[in-house]
């Protein structure tokens, strides 16, 4: 599924193009990635999942909604919901400023906003070296972590963060 449609709005700092040392284990297109930040913490989704980087704009609430659920905004005349993934990922909440951006991404069959503090960078194969770790011992859950320039960066599995069904 090609992502050349992606629109990128303010794209962020550029980081060193080269290539990690060690052996690459996805190093197809898919790797490409969205680096962002919530809190202190920086994470990353891969470029496939996601639609279009948006800036702040308004986000109407959602009575007796759930608490990550921050509300529904008007995406290109599309109503999607958004989340708070500071609340999905158990960080103290704050209150949303201009700054921060909404990332509309796939998943489960339908588009959500996810709020982050801010989108840093999109990184590409040549700049990503991505490994998979086993989280438990029956080796029934694992994760990804990216590797850029001496930093590990992980990467949400949105399925496992939004169920389907």
């Amino acid at each position: 599924m090609s992502r050349e449609g992606v629109a990128v709005l303010n794209g962020g700092g550029t980081m060193n193009q080269r290539r990690p040392a060690g052996p690459v284990i996805q190093a197809a297109e898919d790797s490409a990635l969205v680096y962002f930040s919530v809190g202190e913490h920086g994470y990353a989704l891969p470029l496939t999942h996601v639609r279009e980087l948006v800036r702040m704009v308004a986000i109407a609430p959602l009575p007796y909604a759930p608490d990550a659920l921050v509300g529904a905004i008007n995406l290109r005349g599309r109503v999607i919901p958004v989340v708070s993934l500071r609340a999905r990922l158990g960080l103290p909440p704050r209150e949303a400023t201009l700054t921060d951006r909404i990332i509309a991404v796939d998943v489960g069959g339908q588009t959500i906003g996810l709020l982050v503090d801010s989108v840093l960078d999109v990184l590409t194969t040549s700049q990503v070296e991505v490994q998979t770790l086993t989280i438990d011992l029956a080796g029934a859950r694992t994760t990804s972590v990216a590797k850029v320039n001496g930093r590990s960066i992980p990467i949400l599995d949105l399925e496992q963060l939004y169920p389907s069904g």
